[in-house]
């Protein structure tokens, strides 16, 4: 059972987050809550140590702030700083980097993506999440990226080296 939610809850959530925000331009509330509550089943059961618990759950509140102050400047939607301080709890400070370099160049190749698409003669496509998409009054889904930066990070995490049986050092 702990192989199932080590190697499940949180690419399922990654790989939902993506599709959801890129489909509706939003993340629920729902999943950035169940990612978050999901974060203590999943470091007790690869058996991460108490500090290192802590150590996460706090680089995901300064992730939390973080989002927060980039959402009150309008930088980014409300969530993707939700979704960016959820998975916080998940990578850690030892995950922080890669995810980050991930995020910043999918979110800014997909970014220069949309705005060239934007600005060419583009008919409407009668797919209404295209048709969003493609509008000069929405914002890019930028949890596009951040999903797809999770799961290159969880790739490297203490969950899966758990799940298939490594000890955590």
């Amino acid at each position: 059972m702990s192989y199932l939610f080590l190697t499940t809850v949180f690419p399922l959530c990654m790989i939902f987050a993506a599709v959801s925000d890129i489909m509706t331009m939003t993340i629920p509330n729902r999943l950035c809550l169940l990612l978050a509550l999901a974060f203590p089943v999943a470091a007790l059961l690869s058996n991460m140590s108490t500090s290192d618990i802590a150590i996460h759950l706090g680089f995901g509140l300064a992730a939390f702030l973080l989002g927060f102050a980039m959402f009150a400047f309008g930088l980014v939607g409300g969530g993707d700083a939700k979704l960016l301080a959820a998975t916080a709890f998940w990578i850690g400070p030892a995950g922080a980097l890669p995810y980050l370099l991930v995020a910043t160049g999918l979110g800014g190749l997909m970014a220069i993506g949309i705005i060239y698409a934007r600005n060419m003669a583009v008919p409407i496509t009668g797919y209404v999440f295209a048709d969003r998409l493609l509008s000069q009054n929405t914002g890019v889904p930028y949890g596009v990226a951040l999903g797809i930066a999770g799961l290159y990070s969880y790739a490297d995490s203490v969950y899966l080296t758990a799940a298939i049986g490594i000890p955590f050092p």
